[in-house]
């Protein structure tokens, strides 16, 4: 479905953290969920996801933590989003049309397909060195305020 959980935004805000230490060396968990607004457990949790579907990788030992697994510029956010939300459809009946007997001529059905395609199209192009990039324009035009 499309629906930006928790597990998202608090995963979105600790992978860049690790784009910004990327090549630095693994970041402790704590870090990481200090940096994300969210409990080490809850984090846990994430990142679980996150090593299976390869995005991040864990370090073991006394300097151990969690680093990404591949470039930033290599990551794209429909693989986080899979790896977090699963498919990024706003109806069932799109998955499987059979579904729903209604399928076959079903406009709306149609207007949200060209939605979720249009979100996927997005995911699809941006990466989290793309997403890094516009964090620390923010950052900066938020300095220049202060």
């Amino acid at each position: 479905m499309i629906r930006v959980t928790t597990r998202s935004r608090y995963a979105l805000h600790a992978l860049l953290k690790l784009v910004d230490a990327y090549g630095a060396g693994p970041i402790f968990l704590g870090d990481l969920s200090r940096a994300a607004g969210t409990s080490q457990k809850y984090m846990e949790r994430i990142f679980a996801r996150l090593r299976e579907a390869g995005i991040v990788r864990s370090v073991r030992g006394r300097s151990g933590g969690y680093e990404l697994a591949k470039p930033p510029e290599e990551i794209l956010l429909v693989d986080v989003w899979h790896a977090l939300e699963g498919p990024v459809l706003p109806l069932e009946c799109l998955a499987d049309p059979r579904s729903c007997p209604k399928s076959s001529r079903c406009v709306p059905q149609s207007f949200w397909a060209k939605v979720a395609e249009a979100v996927r199209d997005v995911l699809e192009r941006t990466s989290l060195a793309e997403l890094a990039r516009q964090q620390a324009y923010a950052d900066t035009a938020e300095d220049a305020k202060g």
